[in-house]
């Protein structure tokens, strides 16, 4: 069974999306990465690194943390755009395309797709 995250974690996190939606991506991957330890079962963890390292344009490291959400949330509409955004950036287009596919059928009126 998965531990229920501790109030400094749950600070931690916060302090984490506070950071990136300031835009200082290096201090919220910092904070993420610190969390993994103990959240590391957490689909939105997993998640926002693959934003902070989108804005950084590591799109290796969204693919792995994106494959990583969707091991953990299959269904997971942020991680599946984030994967195949990534994928189209790199000319992986076909696999690219069937993400985006995947990601529609879950939210089919989301304009992001």
């Amino acid at each position: 069974m998965a531990k229920l995250p501790s109030k400094k974690d749950i600070q931690r996190f916060q302090m984490a999306k506070d950071a990136f939606i300031k835009g200082d991506v290096n201090t919220a991957v910092t904070l993420f990465e610190k969390l993994k330890k103990n959240w590391g079962h957490s689909p939105e963890l997993w998640y926002m690194l693959g934003l902070c390292y989108g804005k950084m344009g590591n799109f290796e490291k969204v693919k792995y943390v994106s494959k990583r959400t969707l091991s953990i949330a299959p269904d997971h509409f942020g991680a599946l755009c984030n994967l195949a955004n990534a994928q189209f950036y790199e000319g992986d287009l076909q696999p690219a395309m069937e993400n985006y596919e995947k990601a529609l059928n879950i939210r089919p009126n989301d304009p992001r797709v």
